[in-house]
């Protein structure tokens, strides 16, 4: 039994060693296991906890002593009818069976806190997505942090951390871009007015023209930094404007090949846009095509029939969109023919209508209908006269 809690511990003490990052200093000695819980330091409770796990492996270890051991005379008092081995023997197995009893305890509190660590991490990874997904960054920063220092390490974890940081950065970079925008603009006011007071003579406040010449090659250099920034997450429209904000700044910024890729990137980006636009438009006339919605075919049909929309994809979905118009057209007249000459004039001027609303160039359509119509004018006439 003794060898089989000793195993189990080793491998929790195993576990216990893989929660990197939870350095012994974070502990505080007066603090006991459970009122880290109460705080929610699970990282901190699990590592206080290391501690007396390491000693119940060396006691539980520790073989049976032999008797060529000796008892110490205070325990001669107390055990007068036992040999020295009897006495170290009792006290071995005393001190044994107490450790089995604190090995069982520490296992159940493992249990428990590790389940509730898991509670918490799921709650504050949730916490951390939805502010991520809100833009609030402070908050996001102090939940960030609380997973970081308070929860064990798991794969989770690093994958909403990842998600922030990679969202965090992006938001303070479109934020530096505009404070930078901004700065450039306050400059090239500052510029024309100086000019307005003092022209373009290099002679009058050089020190002041050179001041103001540095303040602008270094904004210019740091607009293209995030217009390189931009341009490596694909945000084109960003690098543009930087990129144009800086050459305005020195005109000794232009870089063909960053302005290249920026062209290049709206491109794609543009005919990506279109792609995405046209698929979205073939799935919905698909959908229209089978529930045979022709006020929507027909308002598809229209988007798809121009640029920029084009491909093999576009030619068929047309074609049956224009096939199905005109057979149910075609159906529609059928039916007005048959009922008109049952007598049933105002039914068949609906279905007629009906055919020609759909496809307007049917032949002879449009002559039943007015005929039609003539006919049902004078039946009027006659019942009202």
């Amino acid at each position: 039994m003794a060898k089989s809690i000793s195993a189990s511990i080793l491998l929790s003490t195993s576990c216990l060693l893989l929660l990197n990052g939870c350095a012994l200093d974070l502990i505080r000695p007066n603090v006991t296991a459970a009122e880290y819980v109460e705080q929610h330091k699970y990282k901190q409770a699990l590592a206080k906890l290391l501690t007396e796990q390491n000693a119940l492996v060396v006691s539980l270890n520790k073989p049976m002593p032999t008797q060529n051991l000796y008892s110490p005379p205070s325990m001669r008092d107390s055990w007068p009818y036992a040999t020295d081995y009897e006495i170290i023997k009792a006290d071995f197995l005393a001190k044994r069976a107490n450790d089995v009893k604190r090995a069982d305890r520490l296992k159940a509190l493992l249990k428990d806190i590790n389940s509730k660590s898991d509670q918490y991490r799921k709650k504050l990874i949730s916490v951390l997505n939805k502010e991520t997904q809100r833009s609030k960054w402070y908050e996001a920063s102090v939940t960030a942090a609380q997973l970081n220092e308070n929860v064990p390490p798991h794969p989770s974890i690093e994958k909403s951390l990842h998600r922030y940081h990679v969202k965090q950065a992006q938001a303070q970079r479109k934020v530096d871009t505009k404070v930078a925008i901004a700065q450039a603009h306050y400059l090239i006011e500052k510029e024309k007015e100086f000019h307005f007071h003092y022209g373009k003579n290099t002679q009058v406040l050089p020190h002041e023209r050179k001041q103001l010449a540095a303040e602008k090659k270094a904004l210019a250099d740091r607009l293209l930094e995030l217009s390189a920034a931009a341009i490596e997450v694909q945000d084109y429209h960003q690098a543009e404007a930087s990129y144009e904000v800086a050459l305005v700044l020195d005109q000794n910024s232009v870089a063909p090949d960053h302005g290249k890729a920026i062209t290049n990137g709206l491109a794609q980006k543009t005919q990506k846009t279109i792609r995405q636009r046209q698929k979205k438009l073939l799935r919905e006339m698909n959908a229209a095509l089978r529930n045979k919605e022709f006020s929507e075919i027909k308002k598809l049909e229209k988007i798809l029939s121009h640029s920029p929309f084009q491909g093999q994809a576009v030619k068929e979905t047309l074609l049956k969109a224009e096939k199905l118009i005109s057979s149910t057209a075609i159906g529609l007249d059928k039916r007005a023919d048959k009922v008109y000459r049952q007598g049933k004039i105002q039914e068949a001027i609906q279905l007629w209508e009906r055919s020609q609303a759909l496809f307007p160039h049917l032949p002879g359509v449009k002559d039943k209908l007015q005929r039609a119509i003539k006919v049902k004018s004078k039946l009027d006439k006659l019942r009202n006269g």
